[in-house]
């Protein structure tokens, strides 16, 4: 069994999970309940009690407006509640997010980047073309 868990925890060395959730003004009401309902199956399905059963070495969360909090989970317990205190306000700024997401690469020894967006995709702080750059950045 002590087997099993050095293979499973050696496959997802370097594997990082980043769930963005939009909580800008335009997703206030069925659409941020949606979002929370969206995390918390996520989350039930990716944050086990195990962490060598876990496909990611680094789960993160990044909520967005016009700014970026971000934060790494260690249990689903910290996860939920974490998501269920989410509140929507502010513009929606795809590029804080798109550059936030390019700082994992210096904060974390990545292999392998997965990454979910919750949003309406309205970017309301930016030219299209200034998200079009920060994405091909990435």
């Amino acid at each position: 069994m002590k087997g099993q868990d050095k293979v499973q925890k050696s496959d997802n060395k370097g594997k990082v999970l980043v769930t963005c959730l939009d909580n800008s003004g335009s997703m206030n009401g069925r659409p941020m309940e949606s979002v929370k309902i969206g995390c918390s199956t996520l989350g039930e399905s990716l944050l086990g009690d195990d962490e060598s059963e876990r496909p990611f070495e680094h789960f993160i969360t990044m909520v967005y407006n016009t700014y970026v909090n971000d934060q790494k989970h260690e249990s689903l317990n910290s996860y939920n509640n974490y998501v269920k205190d989410i509140r929507a306000g502010g513009t929606t700024n795809f590029v804080r997010v798109f550059e936030k997401i390019e700082s994992l690469f210096l904060s974390y020894q990545i292999s392998e980047l997965t990454v979910i967006f919750f949003t309406d995709g309205q970017d309301t702080c930016n030219k299209a073309v200034a998200v079009q750059d920060s994405f091909k950045q990435l």
